[in-house]
């Protein structure tokens, strides 16, 4: 259990130093089958009683045993230092400061109103909300220090609130 832990902290800690574009969480099992799901569906994710416990915004929730996952992974990522998209010549929905102490600011937000969620590392959604492309920040003030996902539409981001 502790190096299943260890993975999938490791693999969203690894994933990407400004932006990580992850679509699915993948988990493959000892048997060779994989369960494939949306992130943004995916409310949190709990170790409990040797089983991986999958809480989803809306449905029934999957519990996993443990003794049977090989690997937990995110696909669909793309890290980006880039401000710029080559396919569309738009800009890439990025974030700053990283550490952060009050505010994150935002860059090129999609036009129009953006879904936001910030959650725990373990997957615990802590703050569900929507942003308008003209405020540009999110205010983290309350946040215990610690490390973060912040998830604007399909992007998860990985920050540290100081």
């Amino acid at each position: 259990m502790k190096h299943i832990m260890a993975f999938l902290g490791l693999a969203i800690l690894t994933a990407g130093t400004i932006s990580v574009k992850a679509q699915d969480i993948i988990i493959k099992t000892k048997t060779g089958n994989e369960f494939t799901r949306p992130i943004s569906t995916v409310a949190s994710l709990t170790f409990i009683n040797s089983n991986l416990l999958m809480n989803y915004f809306s449905g029934a929730p999957e519990s996993f045993n443990l003794s049977d996952i090989r690997a937990i992974y995110l696909n669909s990522v793309l890290t980006s230092t880039e401000n710029t998209d080559e396919r569309t010549g738009t800009g890439i929905l990025s974030f700053y400061p990283n550490p952060a102490d009050n505010r994150i600011y935002l860059l090129n937000l999609p036009e129009g109103i953006s879904s936001v969620r910030i959650c725990t590392i373990d997957g615990k959604a802590i703050y569900n909300g929507k942003i308008h492309s003209e405020t540009g920040w999110i205010d983290i003030s309350r946040l215990v220090k610690g490390l973060y996902l912040l998830c604007i539409n399909d992007m998860v981001f990985k920050f540290v609130k100081l």
